[in-house]
């Protein structure tokens, strides 16, 4: 993979919920995310075709990767008939370079 700078934008993040998606499409699909610094942040996700698969995707925008270094990400999902948004899947991480590095 190649190396990921701070500030790129358009970097699609995709995280596995380790659910299928598809018979109960979800009212929420956010990505949690832990940034170097360790404040959090929580991204509004689009569910990736196939729903099947469990994959909920962000692409980046101006400010998500705003410092170098190791970001977490977390899968949070609600499904129809839900009453609690779950965290799910497994924890993925990102390391971010500053330019030139």
């Amino acid at each position: 993979m190649t190396k990921v700078y701070k500030d790129a934008v358009g970097l699609r993040i995709r995280v596995q919920t380790g659910i299928d998606l598809e018979d109960d499409s979800p009212t929420v699909a956010q990505i949690m995310v832990r940034k170097p610094d360790g404040t959090l942040a929580t991204w509004e996700a689009e569910v990736e075709a196939p729903a099947s698969g469990g994959v909920i995707y962000f692409d980046t925008i101006a400010g998500s990767l705003d410092q170098s270094g190791s970001y977490r990400f977390q899968a949070r999902v609600q499904r129809d008939g839900d009453a609690n948004v779950l965290p799910l899947g497994e924890t993925g991480t990102l390391e971010v370079h500053d330019p030139f590095q």
